[in-house]
């Protein structure tokens, strides 16, 4: 199977599994390869390593969620999204948008959510 299936098939993976938060050797079991293996290649076709591209997607996720659900609290969406603190989400969350979650979604209160605002492609 070429990379790009691999690194395909993984992302449906990570996707399906999205609730439970899949480990680096869960995916890379599921895509038959060593974890140092399979690292490599999702590294190479994604730039990012599998538990980055895991954290980007929660992200990912708890953005949007912070966009299009304001009746839902930051707790509520961090844990959603697989966080088990307040604290862990607002600092990973700050990390990639620069912004607590807080200031987020106040930030992007009255800016219209298109879903390509995340880069939301398979690979």
């Amino acid at each position: 199977m070429e990379n790009n299936e691999i690194v395909k098939n993984a992302v449906k993976y990570i996707e399906k599994n999205s609730t439970v938060t899949p480990t680096i050797e869960d995916v890379a079991k599921n895509a038959g390869f060593s974890t140092d293996y399979f690292n490599r290649i999702f590294r190479n076709r994604t730039g990012f390593n599998v538990m980055e591209y895991i954290r980007f997607r929660k992200l990912n996720k708890a953005a949007q969620m912070l966009r299009t659900d304001t009746t839902k609290d930051i707790i509520s969406i961090a844990l959603d999204c697989g966080y088990e603190s307040h604290e862990g989400f607002a600092r990973a969350f700050k990390e990639q948008y620069g912004k607590t979650p807080t200031e987020y979604r106040a930030h992007m209160k009255n800016i219209p959510y298109r879903w390509t605002d995340h880069g939301l492609n398979e690979t």
